[in-house]
């Protein structure tokens, strides 16, 4: 055993990452939760997230990556310039994401 703070900064953020998840909650609010973690990681991370809203939990997932958002939501809105859009699920694919997520005027009508 290693105290956490001697651990490299990656490994730190899974402690925490862990630490936080694996207390009882019925709301969480996740930003960014698997920025700078490995893909095994960040996979492990996901499958305690998609557990945890089966079981019943409320996951405010605020993330910058494009393809985590689009994994793990049930539902999407993208805030840009101040603004709250919600997305349909029919137009849930990279491209109009990724242009509503700029700002880009019609960006979703352009899927």
């Amino acid at each position: 055993e290693q105290a956490a703070g001697r651990l490299s900064g990656g490994n730190q953020q899974k402690v925490v990452v862990a630490r936080e998840i694996s207390r009882p909650y019925r709301l969480l609010v996740a930003t960014n939760p698997t920025r700078g973690l490995d893909v095994g990681a960040r996979e492990a991370v996901h499958r305690a997230l998609i557990a945890d809203a089966e079981a019943g939990a409320a996951i405010l997932l605020i993330t910058t990556e494009l393809e985590e958002a689009l994994e793990l939501a049930d539902s999407l809105q993208v805030i840009c310039m101040g603004c709250l859009e919600a997305i349909p699920r029919e137009r849930w694919n990279e491209e109009s994401l990724g242009l509503a997520m700029l700002g880009v005027s019609g960006g979703l009508s352009a899927a």
